[in-house]
């Protein structure tokens, strides 16, 4: 009943407001009323686009609302979206840097190259392939767009569930730039700088410096050391040529360079007992083989150190005994050439990028100072694309279209050594992977008010895959002797092509009300199985996954555009979904169903009064399965993960005090996530319970706008929520016989001075 009254209150406010702006007389004084509500510009379909005219579910996060919630990591704006959850971190991975997204229930718990992600990812325009390097700093941005639902007709495959659009501010004419400086909670020190240089007036430089850092939150207590910190350097260059009044060319380069430690990582459950036939594989080959049978129960000592057992469960979250190199590095960096041309009769866009990206990290996948199980990753990825664009107007304007082909080459390896009680082996491989896309989109105004538009792309992709998995050492007795293929080192491949058409009828009402309706497909890329343990004579492959999605939404501005409120429904068709369960002692990925999701989303902004801003957001999320194959390995009746059936935030901005020096403001912001599973097995363990997240800061502003400083906590309520989380137990032969989780920070305080020139 709880969430059931939060979530409620972010409808009441909304209805409170609406009606408090057309009843009361004295707020309807001119004097007493909010300023009308800026402009929210768009890229949702490839064009430039007011939000409240675009039919499309989108939240937009403008530079101003992204320093206002304190959002230094993309992966924050999962707090305030509707229906989405956004972690900084995945499922049996040890990165820093790895992401977790899911939009309306669709998205991708794996990190493994051989898997794609289910949510788009896309820095000034380029997709981003891998979900490793994903956490991005947020410097500079012109804004963050979330579109939710399926994006396959304009951005392709792998945005099923939808995408994210990262926009960063362009070089401009004016000279100009700031420096901001944040201190906190566990020895917070960021740093960041931008300057904007117009050179010449067809010529312009703009460049940005961040350093983020932290100490770790989570102490290991077998060596004293800490888990979870941050140490994060990132830089970005963009030229901007005006080479004529048609003609820009901006070439940009990025980098992310990261030492950081181990994603916290918390034991939460051990079953290894002998006795039954769900005890972990490893840790009964360790307790009764490797000590010699003394760990054995009856006969083991409660807390013999030896012994893998639930005594290196700490029950704390800032506690761990888990062990391995503290180690979680990332180099990253990628350039970009974007060419716009207006030719006339259209405008032409070629936007060429490569990114390069080298990682290393590890895994203590048993939580104990034991040798278990534990991996270490050398995660190595580049890839190259190439986008070319045409858009126009025809017909006196009364038709605009757009067209466009896309060619993406992506290659990679991981070469992750895996530690075992029983053996160790080389595990992962290399991959190759080449995607083409032809795509076109035209939208026809039959009416003044009513527009139809239609679109389609074309996605024909192949991917090759060549394991590199051999076993190293054998502790069996000869089991898997050094030498052993768990895979046949052959190059093995899958191919698709997809078409995934978007059908869009809108009507503008009147210049305050836009309704649309919408068809759209998508799919997500096919793929491997890499974690391969024992041996196997073929790769695990398995099928692209499809969703079907049918969308009604309105768009309001109301009372002088004092107030947006927008509303979105949507029913999903999930077929072919790629599920990860446990086949024995490795997690597979298998084609294995289908499932109807179905909801609705509510945003409203607003303006009431002249020292009130307030914003928000409901979103309520349906998802079931509608049937599973026997390869599924669980129940019909099963949550799919990452699918909080209620999600809501609301933000109020308070001006308290103006002055001649400036003024005086207070900003909170609640976001609510409802209960869920962090994987497709519904372990309990991993079933984060509902919980809100509170962030409360005092801000002042100069008069003439030159320097800010701010003071705040983030998290204020203390929640300890689950990022991820990996069960290896319950089932016939279990690896590790465990379950772990990473856990979030708990509450921050900070304090922040910008000042700008």
């Amino acid at each position: 009943m709880r969430y059931q009254a939060k979530c409620q209150l972010s409808i009441n406010a909304a209805m409170v407001l609406a009606a408090t702006l057309a009843a009361s007389p004295t707020l309807r004084a001119q004097e007493q009323l909010g300023s009308a509500l800026e402009e929210v510009l768009v890229t949702a379909r490839k064009k430039t686009e007011n939000l409240q005219s675009t039919p499309v579910a989108i939240t937009a996060f403008t530079s101003e609302a992204l320093a206002l919630r304190q959002i230094s990591v993309v992966a924050d704006i999962g707090k305030f979206t509707p229906n989405m959850t956004f972690d900084s971190a995945a499922n049996i991975s040890g990165s820093s840097s790895a992401v977790t997204m899911f939009i309306r229930g669709v998205g991708q718990t794996d990190f493994n190259l051989t898997i794609d992600p289910g949510v788009g990812l896309y820095v000034d325009g380029v997709y981003v392939s891998r979900s490793i390097g994903g956490l991005l700093d947020v410097v500079d941005l012109e804004n963050i767009q979330v579109l939710r639902g399926p994006q396959g007709a304009l951005f392709g495959k792998n945005t099923i569930g939808g995408a994210v659009l990262l926009t960063s501010k362009r070089p401009s004419d004016e000279f100009e730039g700031s420096i901001d400086v944040t201190g906190g909670t566990d020895s917070r020190a960021d740093f960041r700088g931008i300057l904007n240089v117009p050179v010449t007036d067809s010529f312009k430089l703009r460049g940005s410096l961040a350093s983020l850092n932290r100490d770790g939150f989570q102490k290991r207590l077998a060596d004293g050391g800490k888990q979870g910190g941050q140490d994060s350097s990132s830089a970005r260059v963009a030229a901007l040529f005006e080479v004529s009044e048609d003609l820009d060319i901006q070439l940009s380069f990025d980098g992310n360079r990261r030492r950081e430690d181990n994603i916290p990582t918390s034991l939460l459950r051990v079953n290894n007992d002998p006795n039954t036939a769900l005890g972990g594989t490893f840790g009964v080959f360790h307790n009764a083989v490797l000590t010699g049978g003394t760990c054995i129960p009856p006969n083991s000592p409660p807390a013999d150190p030896q012994c893998y057992s639930d005594q290196w469960i700490t029950n704390d979250e800032d506690k761990t005994w888990a062990t391995t190199k503290n180690k979680s590095d990332l180099d990253l960096w990628g350039m970009t050439l974007d060419v716009d041309w207006d030719l006339g009769f259209g405008v032409f866009q070629s936007i060429s990028a490569y990114r390069d990206l080298d990682s290393s990290f590890r895994l203590d996948s048993d939580g104990s100072p034991l040798s278990i199980a534990t991996t270490n990753n050398k995660y190595t990825q580049d890839q190259f694309s190439q986008e070319l664009q045409l858009s126009g107007d025809a017909m006196g304007g009364r038709m605009g279209w757009i067209a466009g082909l896309y060619y993406l080459h992506e290659e990679g390896t991981d070469v992750n050594t895996v530690v075992f009680a029983p053996a160790t082996f080389r595990s992962g491989g290399s991959v190759k992977n080449d995607s083409y896309a032809a795509y076109a989109q035209f939208g026809y105004d039959i009416t003044e008010k009513l527009a139809l538009t239609v679109g389609g792309r074309y996605t024909d992709e192949t991917k090759r895959f060549k394991p590199d998995q051999v076993v190293e050492e054998d502790r069996t007795g000869g089991a898997f002797p050094p030498g052993t293929l768990l895979l046949p080192p052959d190059e093995v491949k899958t191919t698709a092509g997809e078409f995934t058409p978007s059908v869009t009828l809108d009507y503008q009402f009147d210049d305050d009300l836009f309704g649309y309706l919408k068809y759209s497909e998508g799919f997500k890329g096919g793929g491997f199985t890499q974690r391969i343990f024992p041996p196997r004579e073929e790769v695990p492959d398995f099928e692209p996954e499809y969703v079907d999605a049918y969308e009604v939404g309105l768009k309001s501005e109301l009372f002088g555009n004092r107030l947006r409120f927008n509303v979105a429904a949507f029913y999903n068709d999930y077929s072919d979904l790629q599920i990860i369960v446990q086949d024995g002692l490795q997690p597979i990925v298998r084609n294995a169903g289908k499932a109807t999701i179905w909801g609705y989303e509510l945003e409203f902004e607003a303006e009431p009064m002249e020292r009130l801003s307030l914003n928000g957001g409901l979103g309520y999320l349906n998802a079931e399965y509608d049937e599973l194959n026997e390869g599924a390995n669980i129940p019909v009746s099963n949550d799919l993960p990452n699918a909080p059936e209620y999600t809501a935030n609301i933000g109020a901005t308070i001006i308290l005090y103006q002055a001649s020096f400036g003024e005086f403001s207070f900003r909170s912001d609640w976001a609510y996530k409802d209960d869920h599973y962090k994987d497709a097995i519904n372990t309990e363990d991993l079933k984060q319970k509902s919980y809100d997240i509170v962030n409360l800061s005092l801000i002042l502003n100069s008069a003439n706008g030159s320097w800010t400083a701010s003071g705040g906590v983030t998290n204020a309520t203390d929640e300890r929520y689950l990022l991820a989380g990996y069960a290896d137990i319950d089932t016939p032969g279990a690896g590790v016989g465990a379950v772990t989780g990473t856990y979030s920070r708990g509450r921050e305080y900070f304090a922040e001075f910008k000042y700008r020139f």
